[in-house]
């Protein structure tokens, strides 16, 4: 089904590392697309701890029972011909046969239908790529049978909404094929279809919300259409809009934001192989070496990256990009338990840099952690002493709705209803080499405003990274500690640069030193002044370009007039003057 040679002389890192590991018996996770990474290993003697919990996760369990191991053991064995890789595999393996087989209780932890669909993936191109060196191929086949026998009988509603469906039955089809079971494929190509079909919104993002499991389902969708040859119907175009839904996600080349339960991660792989199967050079982001294991030839086209504002209306997602900023927001459907209660936030890049960005996940265990960086706390948005909250790890007790989505070019604004009915607005525009934050809170009550510095950069509250930062409106500004995680089972430290406001807030980001000062906002024709209750103007100066900005918080029935700021005139509530013109962002 996939490639049957392996390429001369590659071995990614990880695999190396991996495989180096369990040949001295020691166990990490830290897969490419590792749902749960953990690099802290895990020494064992005679047999492999398939069902022990050595850190109190059960996630580690499961990661274990994916196989992975086997895969990297199997790469580096084909790789350098060490006789050390492949005794080891063959050993795990077998162990894994022979101490391991299923039982119902099993379904719970290295049984449980999720595993059995990527384990199945990795047994049948170990297969592919080994034969005739494995001396217990039909026991392998007799266990094979049974993975295919609970994936075919593991089909309910979770399932049909969840990515473990599609992981699941994207096994189930490789099982079919493999063994020639008709009903097992047609069952899987069914399922398949209906479950993509529900999972992808409009936009093409995934429903989940998370990166890392959008980028998981599409693994499983485009691999079955590269394994079957399926080139039209819902199966085939619910994939394409995956694809093109993960492609408008990324910064930089092939990175994706750290959203919902996601770790930092880049999926050029995923959009490679995306392009060739639709051949749509728009996707290609170079070449790979699970390319190279998927059997394909690599095309002549030139790696491609994002460069227009894309926004995801069904998700809530927006992506402005500039000459060397981009920018992400979500203001939209929560999603899943995977998804974080994170409406309102904004992430920002700098030259292919995440500067500031989300906490992360860092675990799945019911625990002080993972409550505080689901919550708003540990985004960067606008938030209340009573606000949306999680309830456990997977549930929530109170949310925050959107109620106001707009864009237009380089700019986008958020309106939100807070759990007690507070109401706040946020704006985002992006002016060359200026990003500019606009918060209004239309409550009586102060909210606070949070901006995480990601963990490899210095912050306080003049700087973050290689960014200036300047502010208005906000009080009591301070620079904390936080924690953060970029890959699950790593708590870092960043920086939380965060304050409060009444009113009106400003938050500006800019690679020069931002000059920042307050203008008198007024009506042209009789000068009446506008209150900060209706709006308010700064002028900023930042790397030799000066701009003079009025934003209007509320609206004024003030005969047939104009507003006036500095330079900036017109009608509008979003106006900015910007050297040369005032131009109007929102009516």
């Amino acid at each position: 089904m996939w490639a049957t040679t392996y390429p001369s002389g590659q071995l990614p890192d990880h695999e190396r590392m991996q495989a180096d590991l369990m040949v001295r018996h020691q166990i990490v996770h830290n897969g490419h697309y590792e749902m749960e990474k953990c690099l802290d290993p895990v020494s064992y003697t005679d047999h492999v701890p398939w069902e022990t919990i050595p850190y109190g996760d059960e996630e580690w369990a499961f990661a274990l029972a994916r196989h992975s191991v086997l895969v990297s053991l199997c790469h580096a064995y084909l790789a350098t011909r060490r006789e050390a890789y492949k005794t080891t595999l063959l050993s795990v393996w077998k162990d894994f046969l022979d101490e391991q087989p299923y039982t119902e209780g099993r379904g719970k932890r290295t049984w449980r239908s999720l595993e059995c669909g990527i384990r199945a993936e990795a047994w049948l191109r170990i297969l592919e790529l080994m034969p005739g060196e494995i001396p217990f191929v039909s026991q392998i086949e007799q266990s094979l049978k049974e993975h295919g026998r609970l994936l075919f009988d593991t089909h309910g509603s979770f399932h049909r909404l969840s990515n473990w469906g599609v992981i699941g039955d994207h096994g189930l089809l490789l099982l079919g094929l493999h063994t020639d079971n008709r009903l097992w494929i047609e069952t899987a190509l069914d399922r398949l279809a209906e479950e993509l079909s529900l999972q992808t919104l409009e936009d093409g993002t995934h429903w989940e919300q998370s990166p890392l499991y959008h980028a998981h389902v599409l693994h499983a969708a485009l691999d079955t259409l590269l394994v079957t040859g399926i080139r039209k119907g819902t199966l085939f175009s619910a994939t394409k809009r995956l694809a093109e839904g993960l492609a408008r996600s990324t910064y930089g080349k092939d990175h994706v934001y750290p959203q919902g339960d996601s770790d930092m991660m880049r999926v050029g792989d995923l959009l490679t192989l995306a392009s060739i199967l639709f051949r749509d050079r728009r996707l290609y982001r170079g070449w790979f070496f699970e390319n190279e294991m998927d059997g394909l030839v690599k095309p002549s086209w030139k790696a491609r990256t994002n460069s227009h504002d894309t926004f995801a209306r069904a998700s809530g997602n927006s992506y402005l990009r500039g000459r060397r900023f981009e920018v992400h927001t979500h203001a939209g459907p929560l999603g899943s338990g995977h998804g974080h209660l994170d409406q309102g936030h904004v992430d920002i890049v700098f030259d292919g840099k995440l500067i500031v960005g989300d906490g992360g996940r860092y675990t799945y265990r019911d625990c002080q952690e993972r409550e505080l960086l689901k919550n708003p706390v540990s985004h960067n948005t606008v938030f209340f002493p009573t606000d949306a909250a999680s309830a456990g790890s997977w549930s929530y007790q109170r949310l925050t709705d959107t109620i106001g989505n707009r864009t237009g070019k380089g700019a986008v604004e958020m309106t939100l209803r807070h759990p007690a009915g507070e109401i706040t607005r946020r704006r985002v525009l992006l002016l060359d080499n200026l990003v500019l934050v606009i918060d209004d809170n239309y409550s009586a009550d102060k909210a606070a405003i949070a901006w995480h510095a990601m963990p490899a950069m210095a912050a306080d509250t003049t700087h973050a990274g290689a960014l200036f930062l300047a502010f208005a409106g906000i009080d009591g500004l301070s620079a904390k500690p936080c924690p953060m995680s970029t890959m699950y089972n790593q708590l870092e430290q960043g920086t939380c640069i965060q304050g409060t406001f009444h009113d009106s807030a400003l938050t500006a980001f800019s690679s020069k030193p931002i000059a920042l000062a307050p203008l008198p906002l007024f009506f042209q024709g009789d000068g009446l002044r506008l209150s900060p209750e209706f709006g308010s103007a700064w002028h900023i100066e930042a790397g030799g370009h000066a701009y003079d900005i009025i934003s209007r918080r509320k609206e004024t029935i003030h005969q047939v007039d104009i507003v006036q700021a500095g330079k900036a005139e017109g009608y509008g509530s979003l106006l900015v003057w910007d050297g040369t013109q005032t131009r109007r962002f929102f009516a």
